[in-house]
């Protein structure tokens, strides 16, 4: 599995990295900047996307289509809430205001 992870601190992108790159199978690369998560995004089909999404603003909207328009199978993990979903799934604000039981959490 391909993932991409959007965290411009650099201590937690290497947490990130160390708990998403484990296994031979998969592979993480870190954006540190959301212009830099979309040009990664269009360069290379990701399968999973990991932000925070309430910390980037309107961007969000923008990565989120970038990501939906590259691979519509790709699934995005809000690192603030630890919830993931596929990227085709409910607009971002329905996920934002969704209840714990509606979103699938990780672990």
């Amino acid at each position: 599995m391909k993932t991409l992870v959007l965290e411009p601190d650099v201590t937690r992108a290497r947490a990130w990295v160390a708990r998403y790159a484990a296994g031979a199978d998969n592979t993480c690369h870190v954006a540190i900047s959301a212009a830099q998560a979309r040009l990664m995004l269009i360069g290379s089909c990701y399968d999973r996307l990991c932000l925070r999404l309430g910390h980037l603003g309107g961007q969000s909207h923008a990565i989120l289509a970038v990501a939906r328009a590259c691979n519509p199978e790709c699934e995005i993990v809000d690192l603030a809430r630890m919830t993931r979903r596929s990227v085709s799934g409910p607009s971002m604000g329905e996920v934002l205001r969704a209840e714990p039981p509606q979103a699938m959490r990780i672990g």
